[in-house]
């Protein structure tokens, strides 16, 4: 965009770049003294130190202030406040009433009195933005920051966690608790790190080598419910750990949580630009393994908790299938064949020194449906490449010659959009990896 002439005392410039070049000041002042108020003539020919004010003379019930400063300084206004409306809309009557409005407003979040929304976003590491757009709408400060804290990311200590359940979940704490310690008068840190208060006697339990205070800990930490390890005890004659046993091995041979799905921007990009790809048709597979220091310099504040070993997306182009019904078939087929082929990789990655995570994107290149029993012999083949390369065995990946499996694919998918196969061990998933 070309520079816009400046006309000052008479003399044309072909810039304001060029106008401070020959009065000998800094572009950048100019613009932020003219940014504040101030006049062409005060923002070139003001010396360095020789103003203290904002440049904004004004006038207000008779009163002759000689700032916005002064002016909120003595009628005890919240000056950025004040500063925002009158640049907004240039009437000092309105943005005075305007910033007494908001100095009038409720700043109290669970008994604790705020001075303004930016310091309740930082307190809360929530978003500002979030919380500015809700109080406008008419909500409730405190109802605007629970909400803001259940649905969006948030940022504790350094680390950004996806919503408020993570955050407790990662101190080993009910956020029901946390609520109710707010409302007592602690603050965020206090409520999520002092330890529970024990209500009896709690019998320690052991198991995999790790110590816990009680039943109920253990299952808040792999994700259990501890009623539903109860309930089945009722027909089972089987201990606490042994029913616990039974079913935290069923979740993790059949269960896929929610740290396996692939949804952090910053690594789905980072795994299509530095991914390796592998073919074999109908499937596409891009995958990126990456080490702990990696996976923390990619991030500003570092790697945030919720990311599993193995993590991974699916992507079915609206191009190769136009209709909404046929592109979640294949999903979920996708997902399933990954579902009950995974265990070998995933034991890979956790044993493998080098890497910290493995992010992959399944994308289907096919024009038709294809049925579920191609669609597990291919994903067994790309699982067991992308094993043998996490291993070491494979380092540079080998793109698969399709041109047999498309004519194999043509007489078998004939008829798949039917539906999901009987006895392929499907489930009723309908998310995707995303």
């Amino acid at each position: 965009m070309p520079p816009k002439p400046v006309s000052y005392k008479g003399k044309e410039y072909g810039s304001r770049k060029e106008l401070c070049q020959e009065y000998g000041i800094d572009e950048k002042r100019v613009t932020g003294r003219l940014c504040s108020g101030w006049t062409l003539e005060e923002a070139v020919e003001t010396a360095l130190g020789e103003k203290v004010t904002n440049g904004i003379q004004t006038e207000y019930e008779g009163v002759q202030y000689p700032s916005l400063s002064s002016m909120a300084e003595k009628l005890d206004l919240p000056l950025s406040i004040l500063q925002h409306a009158y640049y907004r809309t240039k009437d000092i009557g309105q943005s005075v009433e305007y910033a007494r409005e908001y100095a009038s407003r409720d700043m109290a979040v669970w008994g604790k009195e705020y001075q303004s929304l930016s310091q309740v976003a930082m307190v809360f590491g929530i978003s500002h933005y979030h919380l500015v757009s809700q109080v406008r709408e008419g909500v409730r400060l405190q109802e605007a920051v629970k909400k803001a804290l259940e649905t969006e990311p948030v940022q504790f200590q350094g680390k950004t966690y996806e919503h408020f359940g993570d955050l407790c979940a990662a101190y080993r704490i009910q956020p029901a608790n946390v609520y109710f310690r707010l409302e007592y008068g602690m603050d965020l840190e206090e409520a999520l790190t002092r330890p529970v208060k024990g209500t009896g006697k709690k019998n320690k339990v052991t198991y995999r080598g790790e110590a816990y205070e009680s039943q109920i800990d253990l299952c808040r930490v792999y994700g259990i419910s501890v009623l539903c390890v109860r309930e089945q005890l009722r027909s089972q004659p089987l201990t606490f750990l042994e029913e616990f046993d039974v079913l935290n091995q069923m979740k993790e041979r059949l269960g896929m949580g929610k740290e396996e799905k692939l949804r952090l921007k910053t690594l789905v990009g980072g795994l299509f630009e530095k991914g390796t790809s592998l073919y074999d048709f109908p499937l596409r597979l891009t995958y990126r393994a990456m080490g702990e220091e990696e996976l923390e310099n990619s991030f500003k504040c570092g790697a945030p908790a919720g990311i599993g070993e193995v993590q991974m997306l699916i992507t079915v182009p609206k191009k190769k299938r136009r209709r909404a019904v046929d592109r979640v078939l294949m999903r979920r087929r996708i997902r399933e064949a990954y579902r009950l082929n995974r265990n070998s990789l995933k034991r890979a990655v956790a044993a493998s020194e080098s890497v910290r995570t493995l992010g992959m994107a399944f994308i289907y290149i096919h024009g038709e449906n294809t049925d579920f029993a191609l669609i597990e012999k291919k994903m067994r083949r790309l699982l067991s490449k992308v094993e043998a390369a996490v291993k070491g065995k494979d380092k540079n990946a080998v793109k698969v010659d399709d041109r047999e499996e498309k004519e194999d694919v043509k007489g078998k998918d004939r008829g798949a959009g039917e539906g999901v196969n009987k006895g392929s061990g499907e489930g009723k998933d309908t998310q995707d990896g995303q």
